[in-house]
This record gives structure tokens, sequence and C-alpha cells, in this order.
């Protein structure tokens, strides 16, 4: 340890000090940390643009909401003020299982053979 302080107060080199590099070298390195300083400075742009997109998403999704929220008021407040407007009307279906309606279907269209004779079924109107 005695030696490295003595060298450096004596103002010498070491040998990994001595190393020098070529001047492409350096400009390689100085490229390589322009590129990341540009890249870093994208990243913060790319950043900032969604965060820009994702606050005017927000802010147009609320004003749509608050939109449909007044349509549908006003909708319903018009409804209330018609005296003329009959109440909705609930429609009921009748639910028909699929192996009672092709029962069904076979036995209007087809009738036995009388003696012998092929008749065509009848058509269903």
């Amino acid at each position: 340890m005695g030696n490295l302080v003595a060298t450096k107060s004596q103002n010498m080199q070491t040998a990994k000090q001595k190393k020098h590099h070529s001047e492409k070298y350096h400009q390689n390195i100085d490229k390589a940390k322009s590129q990341i300083k540009n890249a870093e400075e994208e990243m913060k742009k790319m950043d900032q643009e969604v965060k820009d997109f994702h606050s005017h998403m927000a802010d147009s999704m609320s004003q749509l909401m608050k939109t449909f929220n007044e349509g549908f008021a006003a909708l319903d407040k018009a409804k209330q003020d018609d005296p003329d407007q009959d109440p909705p009307k609930t429609v009921m279906a009748k639910v028909v299982k699929p192996q009672a309606v092709k029962e069904k279907v076979v036995a209007k269209t087809t009738k036995p053979a009388a003696k012998g004779k092929l008749e065509k079924p009848n058509q269903l109107a």
C-alpha cells in the first residue's frame, strides 16, 4: 500500500494508468454516451406524451359520461312530463321446445299412403 501512495505523490504512473486508447476508441465512447443521453431524453418525452394522452382520454371519458347522464336524465324527465305517452309494454314470448316443433312439422307434412298410391306431402303455409 505504501508503494502506491509514494507513486502517486511522486506523480508517477502505474501500468494501468499508462494504457492509452486510440482516438477512435474515445470517439466511440463519446458517441455512445451521446446516444444514451439522447435515448434518455426521448424516453422522458415519450413518458410525458403517454401521461398527456392518458390525461386527455380521462377528461374525454369523463365528459362523455357526463353528457350521457345528462341526456338520459333529460329523456327520463321528458317521458315523465308527457301525459299522452303510454307506459312501456312488456312483451312476453312463448318458449317452444325444439322437439315439439319437429314432431308437429312431421305430423302435418306427411299422410299415410292410401291403397298403394303415393301422395305428395302437404306443404306448410
